[in-house]
Protein backbone atom coordinates (compact mmCIF):
# COMPACT_ATOMS: atom_id res chain seq x y z
CA UNK A 1 0.00 0.00 0.00
CA UNK A 2 2.87 2.34 0.91
CA UNK A 3 4.42 1.84 -2.49
CA UNK A 4 1.25 3.10 -4.17
CA UNK A 5 2.00 6.58 -2.78
CA UNK A 6 4.89 8.25 -4.55
CA UNK A 7 7.54 9.62 -2.21
CA UNK A 8 7.43 12.88 -4.14
CA UNK A 9 4.10 13.65 -2.48
CA UNK A 10 5.54 13.48 1.05
CA UNK A 11 5.86 16.98 2.58
CA UNK A 12 9.58 16.71 3.37
CA UNK A 13 10.32 15.36 -0.11
CA UNK A 14 8.26 18.05 -1.81
CA UNK A 15 10.05 20.79 0.15
CA UNK A 16 13.42 19.24 -0.62
CA UNK A 17 12.59 19.02 -4.31
CA UNK A 18 11.39 22.63 -4.36
CA UNK A 19 14.58 24.08 -2.89
CA UNK A 20 16.73 21.76 -5.00
CA UNK A 21 14.92 23.11 -8.05
CA UNK A 22 15.46 26.69 -6.88
CA UNK A 23 19.15 26.03 -6.23
CA UNK A 24 19.39 24.47 -9.67
CA UNK A 25 17.86 27.50 -11.34
CA UNK A 26 14.42 26.09 -12.17
CA UNK A 27 12.44 29.15 -13.36
CA UNK A 28 9.21 28.65 -11.39
CA UNK A 29 10.99 27.61 -8.20
CA UNK A 30 13.37 30.58 -8.36
CA UNK A 31 10.47 32.98 -8.97
CA UNK A 32 8.41 31.58 -6.08
CA UNK A 33 11.34 31.50 -3.66
CA UNK A 34 12.36 35.07 -4.47
CA UNK A 35 8.79 36.33 -4.11
CA UNK A 36 8.57 34.71 -0.67
CA UNK A 37 11.89 36.17 0.51
CA UNK A 38 10.95 39.67 -0.67
CA UNK A 39 7.49 39.51 0.91
CA UNK A 40 8.91 38.44 4.26
CA UNK A 41 11.71 41.02 4.15
CA UNK A 42 9.41 43.92 3.23
CA UNK A 43 6.51 43.20 5.58
CA UNK A 44 6.81 45.82 8.30
CA UNK A 45 9.80 47.48 6.62
CA UNK A 46 10.08 51.26 6.12
CA UNK A 47 8.92 51.04 2.48
CA UNK A 48 5.84 49.10 3.62
CA UNK A 49 4.90 51.91 6.01
CA UNK A 50 5.63 54.63 3.44
CA UNK A 51 2.98 53.11 1.17
CA UNK A 52 0.63 52.77 4.16
CA UNK A 53 1.08 56.37 5.34
CA UNK A 54 0.55 57.87 1.89
CA UNK A 55 -2.47 55.66 1.16
CA UNK A 56 -4.05 56.53 4.51
CA UNK A 57 -4.73 60.08 3.31
CA UNK A 58 -8.31 60.00 1.96
CA UNK A 59 -7.44 62.72 -0.58
CA UNK A 60 -4.69 60.62 -2.16
CA UNK A 61 -5.27 58.03 -4.88
CA UNK A 62 -4.31 54.59 -3.57
CA UNK A 63 -3.61 53.40 -7.10
CA UNK A 64 -1.08 56.18 -7.73
CA UNK A 65 0.58 55.50 -4.39
CA UNK A 66 0.75 51.80 -5.23
CA UNK A 67 2.23 52.37 -8.70
CA UNK A 68 4.78 54.92 -7.51
CA UNK A 69 5.99 52.71 -4.66
CA UNK A 70 6.02 49.57 -6.79
CA UNK A 71 8.02 51.14 -9.62
CA UNK A 72 10.69 52.34 -7.19
CA UNK A 73 10.97 48.91 -5.58
CA UNK A 74 11.11 47.10 -8.92
CA UNK A 75 13.87 49.39 -10.23
CA UNK A 76 15.88 48.70 -7.09
CA UNK A 77 15.31 44.99 -7.62
CA UNK A 78 16.51 45.33 -11.22
CA UNK A 79 19.71 47.03 -10.06
CA UNK A 80 20.29 44.31 -7.46
CA UNK A 81 19.63 41.55 -10.02
CA UNK A 82 22.10 43.06 -12.48
CA UNK A 83 24.82 43.30 -9.81
CA UNK A 84 24.05 39.74 -8.74
CA UNK A 85 24.44 38.52 -12.31
CA UNK A 86 27.85 40.19 -12.47
CA UNK A 87 28.91 38.47 -9.26
CA UNK A 88 27.74 35.12 -10.62
CA UNK A 89 30.21 35.42 -13.47
CA UNK A 90 33.03 36.39 -11.13
CA UNK A 91 32.64 33.89 -8.26
CA UNK A 92 32.21 30.13 -7.95
CA UNK A 93 28.71 28.82 -7.22
CA UNK A 94 29.56 27.36 -3.82
CA UNK A 95 31.06 30.68 -2.71
CA UNK A 96 27.82 32.44 -3.66
CA UNK A 97 25.79 29.92 -1.66
CA UNK A 98 28.04 30.47 1.37
CA UNK A 99 27.70 34.26 1.03
CA UNK A 100 23.92 33.95 0.80
CA UNK A 101 23.71 31.71 3.87
CA UNK A 102 26.04 34.01 5.84
CA UNK A 103 24.05 37.09 4.84
CA UNK A 104 20.69 35.59 5.83
CA UNK A 105 22.03 34.29 9.13
CA UNK A 106 23.57 37.71 9.77
CA UNK A 107 20.19 39.37 9.13
CA UNK A 108 18.60 36.92 11.55
CA UNK A 109 21.17 37.53 14.30
CA UNK A 110 20.99 41.33 13.96
CA UNK A 111 17.19 41.41 13.98
CA UNK A 112 17.05 39.17 17.05
CA UNK A 113 19.66 41.29 18.85
CA UNK A 114 17.82 44.52 18.00
CA UNK A 115 14.53 43.00 19.17
CA UNK A 116 15.82 42.70 22.75
CA UNK A 117 15.55 46.45 23.28
CA UNK A 118 12.72 47.04 20.81
CA UNK A 119 9.43 48.58 21.81
CA UNK A 120 6.38 46.40 22.33
CA UNK A 121 4.00 49.30 21.68
CA UNK A 122 5.47 51.41 18.87
CA UNK A 123 7.26 50.80 15.57
CA UNK A 124 10.39 52.74 14.60
CA UNK A 125 9.91 52.01 10.89
CA UNK A 126 6.44 53.54 11.03
CA UNK A 127 7.79 56.68 12.69
CA UNK A 128 10.51 56.96 10.04
CA UNK A 129 7.94 56.54 7.28
CA UNK A 130 5.78 59.30 8.76
CA UNK A 131 8.77 61.62 8.85
CA UNK A 132 9.65 60.81 5.23
CA UNK A 133 6.08 61.52 4.08
CA UNK A 134 5.39 64.44 6.44
CA UNK A 135 5.28 67.19 3.80
CA UNK A 136 2.99 65.29 1.43
CA UNK A 137 0.68 64.06 4.19
CA UNK A 138 0.01 67.61 5.42
CA UNK A 139 -1.45 68.65 2.10
CA UNK A 140 -5.09 68.00 1.34
CA UNK A 141 -4.62 68.44 -2.41
CA UNK A 142 -1.63 67.04 -4.28
CA UNK A 143 -1.41 66.59 -8.04
CA UNK A 144 -1.26 63.05 -9.37
CA UNK A 145 2.24 63.63 -10.76
CA UNK A 146 3.57 65.01 -7.47
CA UNK A 147 2.00 62.18 -5.47
CA UNK A 148 3.51 59.60 -7.82
CA UNK A 149 6.93 61.31 -7.58
CA UNK A 150 6.72 61.44 -3.78
CA UNK A 151 5.78 57.76 -3.52
CA UNK A 152 8.51 56.83 -5.98
CA UNK A 153 11.36 58.84 -4.47
CA UNK A 154 10.67 58.07 -0.80
CA UNK A 155 10.58 54.34 -1.55
CA UNK A 156 13.53 54.39 -3.93
CA UNK A 157 15.81 56.15 -1.43
CA UNK A 158 14.66 54.00 1.52
CA UNK A 159 15.36 50.78 -0.37
CA UNK A 160 18.96 51.53 -1.42
CA UNK A 161 21.25 49.19 0.52
CA UNK A 162 18.27 47.70 2.37
CA UNK A 163 18.28 44.05 3.40
CA UNK A 164 15.71 43.26 0.72
CA UNK A 165 17.93 44.63 -2.02
CA UNK A 166 20.86 42.59 -0.69
CA UNK A 167 18.65 39.49 -0.55
CA UNK A 168 17.62 39.96 -4.19
CA UNK A 169 21.27 40.49 -5.16
CA UNK A 170 22.41 37.26 -3.55
CA UNK A 171 19.42 35.37 -4.95
CA UNK A 172 20.30 36.51 -8.48
CA UNK A 173 23.97 35.66 -8.04
CA UNK A 174 23.48 32.13 -6.70
CA UNK A 175 20.70 31.06 -9.10
CA UNK A 176 21.94 33.01 -12.16
CA UNK A 177 18.29 33.19 -13.26
CA UNK A 178 18.17 36.98 -13.33
CA UNK A 179 14.84 37.43 -15.09
CA UNK A 180 13.10 34.98 -12.80
CA UNK A 181 14.60 36.59 -9.71
CA UNK A 182 13.46 40.00 -10.96
CA UNK A 183 9.97 38.65 -11.71
CA UNK A 184 9.74 37.04 -8.27
CA UNK A 185 10.95 40.22 -6.57
CA UNK A 186 8.38 42.33 -8.44
CA UNK A 187 5.61 39.90 -7.50
CA UNK A 188 6.69 39.97 -3.85
CA UNK A 189 6.85 43.75 -3.88
CA UNK A 190 3.44 43.99 -5.56
CA UNK A 191 1.87 41.73 -2.94
CA UNK A 192 3.34 43.47 0.10
CA UNK A 193 2.77 46.99 -1.29
CA UNK A 194 -0.82 46.14 -2.15
CA UNK A 195 -1.28 44.84 1.37
CA UNK A 196 0.17 48.06 2.79
CA UNK A 197 -2.07 50.26 0.65
CA UNK A 198 -5.29 48.34 1.33
CA UNK A 199 -4.84 46.99 4.84
CA UNK A 200 -1.85 48.86 6.27
CA UNK A 201 -3.81 50.93 8.78
CA UNK A 202 -5.34 47.78 10.27
CA UNK A 203 -2.06 45.86 10.34
CA UNK A 204 -0.20 48.75 11.98
CA UNK A 205 -2.14 48.07 15.19
CA UNK A 206 -0.39 44.71 15.47
CA UNK A 207 3.01 45.43 13.88
CA UNK A 208 5.09 46.58 16.84
CA UNK A 209 8.84 46.88 16.42
CA UNK A 210 9.57 43.84 18.62
CA UNK A 211 7.11 41.61 16.74
CA UNK A 212 8.49 42.63 13.36
CA UNK A 213 12.10 42.03 14.39
CA UNK A 214 11.38 38.69 16.08
CA UNK A 215 9.37 37.40 13.12
CA UNK A 216 12.04 38.57 10.68
CA UNK A 217 14.78 36.93 12.75
CA UNK A 218 13.00 33.58 12.66
CA UNK A 219 12.22 33.69 8.95
CA UNK A 220 15.69 34.79 7.89
CA UNK A 221 17.14 32.06 10.10
CA UNK A 222 15.03 29.57 8.14
CA UNK A 223 16.22 31.03 4.83
CA UNK A 224 19.80 30.90 6.10
CA UNK A 225 19.51 27.24 7.08
CA UNK A 226 18.01 26.43 3.69
CA UNK A 227 20.92 28.19 2.02
CA UNK A 228 23.36 26.14 4.11
CA UNK A 229 21.51 23.03 3.01
CA UNK A 230 22.00 24.15 -0.59
CA UNK A 231 25.75 24.46 0.09
CA UNK A 232 25.86 20.88 1.37
CA UNK A 233 23.82 19.69 -1.62
CA UNK A 234 26.31 21.38 -3.93
CA UNK A 235 29.26 19.78 -2.12
CA UNK A 236 27.68 16.34 -2.28
CA UNK A 237 27.05 16.78 -5.99
CA UNK A 238 30.64 17.88 -6.57
CA UNK A 239 31.97 14.81 -4.74
CA UNK A 240 29.94 12.32 -6.81
CA UNK A 241 32.18 10.37 -9.17
CA UNK A 242 30.49 9.73 -12.49
CA UNK A 243 30.45 6.09 -13.74
CA UNK A 244 33.46 5.42 -15.93
CA UNK A 245 35.37 8.43 -14.62
CA UNK A 246 39.06 7.89 -14.01
CA UNK A 247 40.16 8.78 -10.47
CA UNK A 248 43.71 9.48 -9.40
Amino acid sequence: MGQLISSSFLPETAISNFFSAAAGGHPLAVTAQTAGIVFVAELGDKSFFIAMVLASNPEFSKMIVFLGCLLALCINAGIASAIGFGLANALDTWILHVITATLFMGFSAKMYWDSKDASTETCESLDEAKDACRDASKRSVVSAAKLFFTAFMTNFVSEIGDKTQLAVLTQASKTQAVLNVLLGACLGFAAVTGLAVQCGALLSNYLTEKRILRAGAVLFFVFGMLSLWEVMEHEEGANVVMPGAVTA
